[in-house]
């Protein structure tokens, strides 16, 4: 696997300049099984004339609001350190592009925090993700339909929110992965079910909205009118079951299934670990009465 996100990832950290177009060389595509990375609509395009085969492209959508508020708390949150007291900015100022404190740290840093932040998924499936190379004579219907057309092209969409569900498609063999491939061996889709069973609460319960005012929170949606419409056609299209929760208390009475699972499970657990241990005693107080005994056995003896 190659994972290209982690290269155009340091770059836009080291430089907050945005990476050029990937251009693929049959070199670097050879015996490749997976590429990974933030692939926009006219890189993707590309690809299959570089692999030299045919080449299966699925994807992973996000909330485009808890996408950006991520982003933001990333870098700029107030746990973090930002990536530098030049660029440190308060979410007001962060979210609007158009602020005069915005723009004097800089075009290169202006670009950088639009091109994650401002209908990020539409660009990206649309055109192009980056904002130095998107080509704004697009309309926003003419974006809007090359992204739709653009996941229904793709082999398979799961949603972030629903990782869990999604495990058994994309690991099926020829579905994603070709038959006989090192990722649709048995062991690699149950970790995968597994580890995503227990983060699906955690990505399914919104983590940054919680955390800001209503006003803050439309901010971030009149950024993302785009990607937001694109989202919500995206899992009416592919997966009606993806939702976001407010809270866990709204997941725990939405699945109570899943409570009740883990509660008997845990129970049974529990159980069996008492049993264990209550085992381990009684055999130790046997050896040590068995012990004592022979001792005086011992002593008798001698007298």
């Amino acid at each position: 696997m190659w994972d290209v996100s982690r290269l155009s990832f340091e770059q836009f950290k080291d430089n907050l300049s945005p990476p050029a177009p990937f251009m693929p060389t049959r070199h670097e595509m050879y015996n490749l099984t997976l590429i990974k990375g933030p692939f926009s609509h006219d890189e993707i395009a590309r690809i299959p004339a570089a692999v030299g085969r045919p080449t299966r492209v699925f994807t992973i959508l996000r909330d485009p609001v808890e996408r950006s508020l991520s982003f933001f708390a990333l870098f700029w949150g107030p746990h973090n350190r930002p990536l530098s007291t030049r660029y440190e900015m308060p979410f007001e100022t962060f979210f609007d592009y158009n602020s005069t404190q915005h723009r004097d740290k800089g075009a290169m840093w202006h670009s950088y925090v639009r091109t994650f932040t401002e209908n990020s998924m539409t660009w990206q499936l649309g055109n192009y993700l980056h904002e130095d190379h998107r080509d704004h004579s697009l309309s926003r219907t003419e974006l809007l339909n090359r992204a739709k057309q653009a996941l229904r092209e793709m082999v398979y969409v799961a949603f972030f929110e629903d990782m869990w569900r999604h495990q058994g498609n994309i690991m099926q063999p020829g579905k994603v992965f070709a038959s006989g491939d090192l990722y649709t061996l048995w062991v690699f889709p149950w970790l995968w079910w597994v580890w995503s069973l227990f983060a699906w609460p955690r990505s399914c319960v919104r983590k940054f909205g919680s955390l800001y005012s209503p006003e803050q929170l439309r901010m971030v949606e009149e950024s993302n009118k785009l990607d937001r419409e694109l989202y919500d056609w995206a899992v009416k299209e592919f997966d009606p079951r993806a939702k976001l929760y407010n809270s866990y208390a709204a997941f725990c009475w939405d699945n109570l299934w899943l409570v009740l699972a883990v509660l008997s499970v845990s129970l049974f657990l529990l159980y069996n670990l008492g049993r264990f241990l209550l085992f381990l005693f009684r055999k130790c107080k046997a050896c040590c009465l068995d012990d004592a005994e022979a001792a005086d056995n011992a002593l008798n003896v001698t007298v």
